[in-house]
């Protein structure tokens, strides 16, 4: 999963592109407007100045929606700049889910573990809310995510069992005023798989 980034007023006029965040950098190259952040012979992330002569309608923030459009045209950009790398097309990570299966922790009391579809796959989500049932749709931030904090959520273990992603409140995925408390419980509806942000 790749993130992106534009906030000029903290972060210069750059467009911050992450590609492995866990990784952390070992030296860069610059050329022309980008610069290229590398751990040893591994493509981290690209920097992209004055994005905006690339991508005239970016927006600032943590960027939660790029169309294939505008993917299209980074690509085309980085192939000017003989930059080897094609970027995938654009999820933001945070995914809708339907909790097909809950049970208690085995080691912990206030802790709940869920089987979660996500459309093409099942996951595990170990959570602490003890409003999510069987049945609920939900958004889940999958492992790559970019929290508004900075965080990026890893898969793990949570007391010896697997949890490969969070469930997401209203104030996680930058919905206000919040009319929930805790995990944001979807309509019946919600589309199962489908980017929470509308890719």
């Amino acid at each position: 999963m790749v993130n992106y980034v534009y906030q000029p007023q903290t972060l210069g006029d750059q467009l911050a592109i992450y590609i492995k965040p866990f990784l952390p950098p070992t030296h860069h190259l610059k050329k022309m407007n980008l610069v290229m952040i590398y751990h040893h012979d591994i493509l981290i992330g690209i920097n992209v100045y004055q994005p905006l002569k690339v991508l005239p309608n970016l927006k600032t923030g943590l960027i939660r929606q790029l169309s294939t459009g505008q993917i299209d045209t980074l690509n085309q950009h980085f192939l000017k700049q003989n930059l080897a790398y094609v970027l995938p097309a654009f999820h933001s990570g945070f995914t809708i889910g339907e909790i097909t299966a809950i049970e208690a922790h085995p080691d912990a009391d206030a802790l709940w573990i869920c089987q979660v579809n996500l459309g093409q796959e099942s996951i595990q989500v170990v959570t602490n809310s003890s409003k999510v049932k069987a049945n609920h749709r939900v958004v889940v931030a999958l492992p790559g995510a970019l929290l508004s904090d900075g965080q990026v959520i890893e898969e793990g273990l949570i007391m010896k069992e697997k949890s490969q992603g969070m469930f997401c409140s209203q104030k996680t995925l930058g919905i206000f005023p919040e009319t929930q408390v805790g995990v944001f419980i979807l309509p019946e509806n919600a589309q199962i798989g489908k980017d929470f942000y509308g890719q």
